[in-house]
């Protein structure tokens, strides 16, 4: 499986769409962006990072996105234990 990475900056909203709908996979750092999970096809993975310091199991938007009826999605988050 290739990996690819984006800057969404560089793109238009159509394109990030149209890459997004092919995902398999995604990862990327807790905050907003991540409502483009929306976009993702049916069965995709989303994994969210969380900085160090910041647990993962007060923040959930993105996980409940992940588990609403019909969105058939994947949902997996990553914090630094130190």
């Amino acid at each position: 499986m290739p990996v690819v990475f984006i800057r969404l900056e560089e793109l238009t909203f159509p394109e990030i769409i149209e890459i997004l709908g092919k995902c398999a996979i995604t990862i990327g750092m807790h905050g907003s962006i991540l409502i483009l999970n929306a976009f993702l096809p049916r069965d995709a993975l989303t994994i969210e990072l969380y900085p160090y310091g910041v647990p993962s199991e007060n923040y959930t938007p993105y996980r409940h996105l992940a588990n609403l009826p019909q969105m058939d999605l994947y949902y997996a988050s990553w914090e630094v234990n130190i």
